[in-house]
């Protein structure tokens, strides 16, 4: 009976000290949540909030910078199946405009890749929100996107991006990055990133941009 007694008083104990735990673990998910919503604190002043809206949607100089690439230009393209191995060489034309009132960069890519025509599109802008560049990519040769963010480094003239892109062998996302050099006013090389099966990087394509005279 004694025993009987020490196991429920245990038992009894046991589930106190989780229920302790549980609530304890619930105020601090609760007190987190409050911390977290406290951070971001909404205008409730219709003027504030109409401000807030009109900066959002003004294009400043990052998008003035996306302008100025505007116009015709002829493109390099070198693709790497694999690291150490010998690209293959494409070239292609691209119109690039802005569209949206300036907000957003509109690039068509038109060119041949093994005899079959290829086209492709890159929407880049910048989100006055979040600080960031971006840039998604789609084209004739696939049905998925790639879609990366980045920053803009004065001191090289060059943009950083990083994000993902489908990959039809594993039918899932992977991870990419990419690199945009503004050598002068009429030359760009881009520069794209892929990893190997052993997680290793390698770069998977150069593109020498020319404006179109």
């Amino acid at each position: 009976m004694k025993k009987l007694l020490l196991c429920s008083s245990l038992l009894f104990l046991a589930l106190t000290a989780c229920k302790k735990e549980d609530k304890s673990a619930a105020n601090a998910s609760e007190k987190a949540a409050d911390t977290l919503t406290k951070k971001v604190e909404i205008p409730k002043d219709s003027a504030a909030v109409a401000k807030i809206w009109m900066d959002y949607g003004t294009p400043g100089e990052p998008h003035k910078r996306l302008a100025a690439d505007v116009g015709k230009w002829n493109e390099e393209c070198k693709f790497y199946s694999k690291p150490g191995a010998e690209p293959t060489v494409m070239k292609m034309t691209v119109d690039i405009s802005m569209i949206h009132g300036g907000r957003y960069q509109y690039a068509k890519h038109n060119g041949s890749y093994f005899g079959m025509p290829f086209e492709g599109t890159a929407t880049t802008g910048y989100d006055n929100a979040s600080g960031k560049y971006f840039s998604i990519w789609t084209d004739n040769m696939g049905t998925g996107i790639t879609y990366v963010t980045g920053t803009y480094n004065e001191a090289s003239k060059t943009y950083n991006y990083a994000g993902e892109m489908s990959d039809p062998l594993t039918k899932s996302m992977k991870k990419i990055r990419e690199t945009v050099e503004l050598v002068n006013a009429d030359k760009q090389v881009f520069t794209s990133y892929d990893t190997d099966e052993n997680g290793k990087e390698y770069k998977a394509m150069e593109i020498v941009m020319t404006r179109a005279k």
